[in-house]
């Protein structure tokens, strides 16, 4: 159990409790880790300036999605959160496409794209490649849990005043002047990391050449999309995510990515505007548009700490990593960030003595880091193989594109690695 001391300062009363791990973000990644280690009676403290969203059932889907690999399927159904998504809504795609959208000479067979690669579910034997879920969802979901667990405390909405980690035992001090110590801090906090600035931990950062314009829109009537799909083009790819449907309307997001000016000059459409936009320079594969219900747009920045931990601190998800989108592998890397510490931790009995916790932050980034950094490099290959109107790029990627599309035996092996089940999971979590 937790030890609570009152200390007086002068005339104030302050509230000082001691944790095994205090984690700051309770976001989907910080959230799991918390409800992983807690299910195991190991004591965490999370910590959370933002309440948790509410869901409303009949309101259209929120801008922020994340696309969901079976392994984050896994983990999240390891901490009983699953289920919770699936009582509220989620969207399953059963097939993913990829092409690259020439302006002339259109490859194509019967109306069918050559130079397009896709792959299914069924070849390799899954329910579903993923699932597309808005974020706020999978955050509710995971909330429900917290209070299940008699070893998480949920310090929320709770601002942080200062942190001090010079000593054996990070310690935590709240804005009401409440001190939180542990054995372990764990940054959570995203991609501006107030943790990883207070661990004096570095990034190495480098931004592209590209922004990302997130449209939410209404579908005219029809079937339920079950396929998502990047069409790449010279300036950067054109993405449809399925959602789910909603009060009998079917809903998808869109990712435009492009020059910032030419993200900038889409911002300033009427909703009118936009929509024909949208109608003409997406490919013929787009169903026909109803209605845009929300945009949002962000620069395409990728980030890597120089180091995953300092003494008793370490960083999980995006305050460790932020990569390229065109994925949408950033929740799932951080889902595998929350397992894999969470597995050492709880391997080691729960041993965060001072002499034990280097070498499980060792462990921890060996584990780790490897996998993160791969999936940056692919993710770059991608973004600076499309994004350019290079003519022997050009024929290289489209007879690749069409190669691939009929080498069948190796769509397995991709849709496993894509999905995160070419590498298995931590013991703890199987």
């Amino acid at each position: 159990m937790t030890i609570r001391l009152q200390l007086k300062r002068g005339l104030q009363l302050i509230m000082q409790q001691h944790y095994d791990v205090i984690i700051i973000g309770a976001g989907m990644v910080g959230t799991t880790l918390a409800l992983a280690l807690s299910s195991k009676g190991i004591n965490v403290a999370l910590v959370e300036k933002h309440p948790c969203p509410e869901f409303d059932p009949l309101s259209p889907p929120d801008i922020r999605v994340s696309a969901l690999s079976q392994a984050s399927i896994r983990v999240l159904k390891h901490v009983k959160a699953w289920s919770n998504i699936l009582a509220m809504r989620a969207c399953p795609y059963d097939e993913m496409a990829v092409w690259e959208q020439l302006s002339a000479h259109e490859l194509s067979i019967n109306n069918n794209r050559l130079n397009k690669t896709l792959f299914s579910a069924k070849q390799a034997k899954l329910p579903a490649l993923g699932y597309i879920i808005e974020n706020n969802i999978i955050q509710q979901a995971l909330h429900l849990q917290v209070p299940k667990q008699a070893t998480l405390d949920l310090y929320c909405p709770a601002q942080i005043q200062q942190f001090t980690l010079e000593k054996s035992n990070p310690t935590v001090q709240l804005n009401d002047k409440t001190q939180l110590t542990a054995n372990l801090l764990v940054g959570a906090d995203g991609a501006s990391s107030a943790v990883r600035q207070a661990a004096n931990i570095g990034i190495t950062q480098s931004d592209y050449e590209q922004h990302a314009f997130v449209v939410t829109v209404a579908l005219q009537e029809g079937p339920q999309q079950h396929i998502t799909w990047q069409a790449f083009t010279p300036t950067g790819p054109l993405a449809f995510l399925p959602l789910p449907r909603v009060n009998g309307t079917n809903y998808a997001s869109l990712v435009w990515y492009n020059c910032p000016d030419a993200i900038e000059q889409l911002k300033q459409l009427s909703t009118n505007q936009l929509l024909h936009t949208i109608q003409q320079s997406f490919p013929k594969e787009l169903p026909k548009l109803e209605q845009i219900v929300a945009t949002g747009s962000f620069p395409l920045t990728k980030r890597h700490a120089q180091t995953y931990s300092s003494h008793n601190t370490v960083l999980i998800g995006d305050a460790a990593h932020t990569i390229n989108p065109l994925a949408g592998q950033g929740a799932n890397l951080g889902f595998m960030d929350a397992a894999v510490l969470a597995d050492i931790i709880i391997n080691e009995k729960g041993n965060l003595s001072t002499s034990n916790i280097p070498k499980m932050l060792s462990t921890y980034e060996k584990r780790r880091r490897p996998e993160n950094t791969r999936m940056m490099y692919i993710m770059d290959m991608f973004y600076y193989l499309f994004s350019n109107n290079k003519a022997p790029l050009k024929l290289l990627r489209n007879t690749g594109l069409t190669l691939a599309n009929f080498a069948r035996p190796f769509h397995k092996p991709v849709i496993k690695y894509a999905s995160g089940l070419s590498h298995q999971l931590p013991d703890s979590f199987q």
